[in-house]
């Protein structure tokens, strides 16, 4: 099951990624995909793994101290929608069902959602289709003060990404686990983890092809293991 599938409609070459600001492209889209930033939390799980989205300009999930957050969004499917948010702070039980949503041509869709101490969030598909130029950014999680920080990243088959971003800092138990990644043509993917405790980074499969930038960067932990396994590196 792949976590994103970027479906070519157009016949406009989606290499125009490069195409100074200056011009004007039709159907130009920037797509930034759970800009997450969680502090005081003491269990935070994100499952993402379906979320069908055409011409979103804003996804975002704000989470401030929360103890445990449970958002299930089974379908979604968004077209023409200018903000879809998800506001959470201070529940004593939330849990959002969302089984299917077929949405088009909506301006806003908000949840907001105060006092919750359960946070989990589970998304399980993301499809883009119809964009001349793709520009997501993913997985920008920004998180302080974390007892426990469990990532599991099971399927992402990526391309034509600009910024795949992980910074961590202050944490008691950090885990990453990113089973397959598929990455090509990417200018940075780096995974920066500060002031941890115990860190275990477990990449079991990374293809990448055409990379400027591939960067692991840890400092002050106590334990540190990295388990790096099948690494293939393609000119």
């Amino acid at each position: 099951m792949r976590l994103f599938r970027i479906t070519k409609r157009s016949e406009q070459s989606q290499e125009a990624i490069a195409t100074p600001q200056n011009i004007k492209i039709p159907n130009l889209i920037e797509i930034n995909i759970l800009k997450i930033n969680v502090s005081e939390t003491d269990i935070l799980k994100i499952n993402i793994l379906r979320i069908n989205v055409s011409k979103i300009d804003i996804l975002k999930i704000n989470v401030s101290k929360t103890d445990i957050l449970k958002i299930n969004i089974l379908k979604i499917n968004v077209s023409k929608s200018d903000i879809l948010k998800i506001n959470v702070s201070k529940t004593d039980i939330l849990k959002i069902n969302i089984l299917k949503i077929n949405v088009s041509k909506i301006d806003i869709l908000k949840i907001n959602v105060s006092k919750t101490d359960i946070l989990k969030i589970n998304i399980l598909k993301i499809n883009v289709s119809k964009t001349d130029i793709l520009k997501i950014n993913i997985l920008k999680i920004n998180v302080s003060k974390i007892v426990i920080l469990k990532i599991n990243i099971l399927k992402i088959n990526v391309s034509k990404i600009n910024i795949l971003k992980i910074n961590v800092s202050k944490t008691d138990v950090l885990k990453i686990n990113i089973l397959k990644i598929n990455v090509s043509k990417t200018d940075i993917l780096k995974i920066n983890v500060s002031k941890t405790d115990v860190l275990k980074i477990n990449i079991l499969k990374i293809n990448v092809s055409k990379t400027d930038i591939l960067e692991i960067n840890v400092s002050k932990t106590d334990i540190s293991k990295s388990l790096f396994s099948k690494w293939q590196l393609k000119d």
